[in-house]
């Protein structure tokens, strides 16, 4: 079999993705640039980079470190849903965001619970 076979770059993809940091984990992140305490500032953020850069390794390090009862986390795995078409993914994503609001305050209902 040779390397440019499809069926090895598929595998190729797949271990890649297995790799890939997860909410349950707790990834050993080292801050060089001072990203944490960005992401901590009382105001919106946008996080970018290429792929493999730590962006999900440093949103699950301060998602699993942070103990500030002011900041409402919300972590939803979107690769999950990348293969989504309009408006599918939008609507998923907001079931996924209210479900973590209902985890964390058992006050609020789940909206579907009204049905």
């Amino acid at each position: 079999m040779l390397l440019s076979d499809p069926s090895i770059r598929k595998l190729t993809n797949l271990i890649k993705d297995s790799f890939r940091v997860r909410r349950n984990q707790s990834p050993l992140y080292v801050d060089l640039g001072g990203s944490l305490e960005r992401i901590a500032a009382a105001q919106h953020q946008v996080i970018f980079g290429r792929r493999g850069s730590g962006k999900s390794c440093l949103l699950v390090h301060y998602l699993n470190s942070t103990r500030n009862s002011h900041i409402l986390p919300s972590y939803v795995l979107a690769d999950e849903f990348k293969k989504l078409t309009h408006p599918d993914i939008l609507i998923r994503l907001l079931v996924e965001i209210f479900e973590s609001i209902t985890m964390r305050f058992s006050y609020v209902r789940r909206p579907y619970a009204l049905l």
